[in-house]
């Protein structure tokens, strides 16, 4: 072969290795952080104790900040109250980015600890806030307090 047949052959062999890296899709990198949270005292019945989980910046690695997070599952454990309420209804909510509205809240009363689907496949970024609230009917009072803190595990991926 000549020396430019074989230049020509170098160039399309480059070309076409750097269109099939180009057109394969790049692997997802997963990620996780934790948090735990004491939910406070209840002093009246009706009005909720509240654990809030604000994500932060430095929650993510380095240099990740700028990078779309997409939820994959959210795993709980909710604690109980020890003044012998009668009923205890435990809710896990999600709020926007930067929000206090909540986005998506699902009742975990039967199930105090767990792993969640609701939540995959949102975006997880600093200013997302996550919140286990209790509210107690019966029991003593004025003031009911929490057995454990609550804690939440959130997975994702990028």
């Amino acid at each position: 072969m000549k020396l430019l047949e074989l230049k020509k052959l170098a160039i399309l062999g480059i070309f076409g290795a750097a269109s099939f890296l180009a057109a394969t899709p790049g692997y997802a990198v997963n990620g996780s952080f934790s948090k735990t949270k004491n939910p406070g005292y209840i002093v009246v019945a009706g009005l909720p104790g509240t654990a809030r989980f604000g994500t932060l910046s430095s929650d993510f690695p380095a240099g990740t900040l700028n990078m779309t997070k997409t939820i994959t599952s959210v795993s709980y454990a909710a604690t109980t109250y020890t003044n012998g309420a009668i009923n205890q209804q435990v809710i896990i909510c999600m709020t926007r980015q930067y929000s206090t509205v909540n986005d998506v809240c699902l009742d975990i009363s039967n199930a105090r600890s767990g792993t969640l689907s609701v939540f995959n496949g949102k975006t997880i970024a600093a200013g997302v806030d996550f919140s286990i609230q209790h509210r107690l009917t019966g029991g003593t009072y004025p003031t009911a307090t929490p057995a454990t803190p609550d804690q939440i595990t959130v997975n994702y991926s990028y």
